[in-house]
């Protein structure tokens, strides 16, 4: 479900609810290191109905294939970033212990435009929480926002007619809940999304932005097998 926000954080116009088909691949590394899942997302319906044939995910729908944010906590991936044991609090009335992570180094900003759908990416300008079952360590919610604004300026071969040349990401808020998936033949337990919200704000003359709330069910688990034959 994805909905456009104004200046107060209030609607405009109307939902757009999609309904995807996912799939969680974990692909083996050639180098022998911890597989990193990857999400993948087919299209089934638009607002209820199929989508035509051809028709192209909009700006802002979620992407076809995506990372999953908790990677960082493979250990190829922690020294990217600094962490700490910031306290306990609590989730849906269980007991969590609370890990605060910054990212280690900022990169480079980039901005790409393609037609009227402008991207963000500022690499390691982020921070976040991620809430821990005290007794197994299972996450429970995973908390992720950028640690200060980026400002940049829009290519004026890029600039629309009454369109500023200047924008401000003011915020990009991310909030993911997971709960455990059983799963048989073989029998075991996976961590897996539950529902993902998020929150994109930019500044310019006005303030535009977008909601997006993602959840997920009907998980299934498709084991595949093969050999080599002489």
């Amino acid at each position: 479900m994805r909905q456009r926000i104004r200046g107060a954080l209030t609607p405009i116009g109307f939902l757009r609810v999609l309904e995807y088909e996912l799939r969680v691949a974990w692909e083996k590394p050639a180098d022998g290191d911890t597989p990193e899942a990857t999400v993948l997302r087919q299209l089934k319906r638009i607002n209820g109905r199929e989508p035509r044939p051809g028709a192209e995910p909009q700006c802002l729908d979620p992407r076809a294939i995506s990372p999953e944010p908790l990677a960082l906590l493979l250990p190829s991936n922690r020294d990217d970033y600094v962490f700490s044991l910031t306290g306990t609090g609590r989730d849906r009335n269980r007991a969590a212990l609370i890990l605060a992570y910054k990212s280690r180094a900022e990169g480079k900003p980039t901005v790409t435009t393609k037609d009227d759908c402008t991207n963000v990416d500022p690499p390691g300008w982020t921070k976040g929480r991620v809430w821990l079952d005290p007794m197994t360590h299972d996450v429970l919610r995973f908390e992720e926002s950028l640690t200060k604004r980026f400002d940049y300026r829009v290519p004026a071969r890029e600039i629309r007619f009454g369109m500023p040349d200047s924008w401000t990401l003011d915020r990009a808020d991310t909030s993911i809940r997971y709960r455990p998936v059983d799963f048989t033949d073989p029998e075991e337990t996976v961590l897996l999304p539950e529902s993902i919200e998020s929150l994109v704000v930019f500044r310019g003359p006005g303030v535009v932005g977008h909601r997006t709330v993602q959840t997920f069910s009907g998980y299934k688990r498709f084991v595949t097998a093969g050999r080599l034959v002489k």
